[in-house]
């Protein structure tokens, strides 16, 4: 079993892209201190700022 994906509010935008290409995934989950799901990244949305 691989470690679950995903990213924070503190992660980089490169970083967050370089996670979704390797593992290739349209969307990534954005996570709390806790744990806890707060929104997700999605691949389209992104594209826009690069």
């Amino acid at each position: 079993m691989h470690p679950p994906v995903y990213a924070t509010k503190d992660t980089k935008l490169k970083k967050a892209l370089e996670k979704m290409v390797s593992g290739h995934l349209n969307e990534l989950p954005v996570v709390d201190e806790h744990g806890k799901v707060i929104g997700d990244l999605n691949a389209f949305e992104l594209l826009k700022f690069v």
